[in-house]
């Protein structure tokens, strides 16, 4: 193969694996600054045991509920039925919170998801371009440019989802899908330096490759049910990392 056609390829191969393992990238920022841990475990932290108080909770309720009804039937059917009933309640119980749990824990994370790409900045090419923390009045302008963000990323969704219905046109839906959640999670960032829906349109289109790359890596980690609440930090610094690509 010629040199001229190798060395393109070579540069959009390593423009793709560095979009695909920015996520592994902020696995090691997260152990090397207590602040970052800080704000990557304590959304978790306090949905962990938001579920266990509540699961204790139900499961009490469920058996002062349960017990006298099931005790009324009396002899040797009350003692063998009792501990099953209990026992699949506590699995219909654990089920309902395994497909509720990473709703629950983004939810919660949301308030704290941009002091952690913040605080991870320091660690990334955006060191010597850092900008001062916003105060309140700033920071309820920087909450209108995040909806209105949040709003294209979802309009976006829902294209998708009508092209991938079309013949031919589908094919492109998992590439669009991808750049749709990297357009997302760069939004921290640039958020915080006032850059709007234009900007990050723009960062995709000088960025393609690496912001595919990580696209897959990040919708592959926020699909994996109950986990993929403990890998949301990963994705959210990881959208830092890709973001600071234009700032080496």
């Amino acid at each position: 193969m010629s040199p001229r056609i190798l060395s393109p390829f070579s540069r959009m191969l390593r423009s793709f694996w560095f979009g695909l393992f920015c996520p592994l990238a902020a696995l090691r920022i997260i152990f090397r600054d207590p602040k970052v841990l800080f704000f990557s475990a304590f959304p978790i932290t306090i949905t962990l045991a938001l579920y266990i108080y509540l699961f204790q909770i139900i499961n009490n309720y469920l058996y002062g509920l349960l017990g006298p009804i099931l005790g009324g039937i009396g002899g040797n059917v009350s003692y063998w039925l009792f501990p099953i009933v209990m026992f699949l309640t506590k699995i219909i119980i654990l089920l309902v919170s395994g497909m509720t749990f990473s709703l629950c824990a983004n939810l919660i994370a949301c308030p704290f998801n941009d002091f952690l790409a913040e605080a991870a900045e320091p660690h990334t090419d955006l060191v010597s371009r850092l900008v001062p923390s916003p105060n309140w009045r700033q920071r309820f302008r920087l909450v209108r440019i995040d909806l209105f963000k949040t709003i294209t990323a979802i309009v976006a969704f829902v294209i998708s989802f009508l092209v991938s219905w079309a013949p031919v046109l589908n094919i492109i839906v998992p590439i669009l899908t991808s750049l749709i959640i990297a357009f997302q999670y760069i939004s921290y960032p640039q958020t915080r330096r006032g850059e709007g829906i234009l900007k990050g349109i723009q960062f995709l289109q000088r960025n393609f490759i690496a912001s595919w790359g990580f696209g897959i890596a990040a919708s592959f980690l926020l699909s994996i049910p109950v986990v993929s609440a403990f890998f949301l930090p990963l994705v959210i610094i990881g959208g830092t990392i890709l973001y600071s690509k234009d700032h080496k």
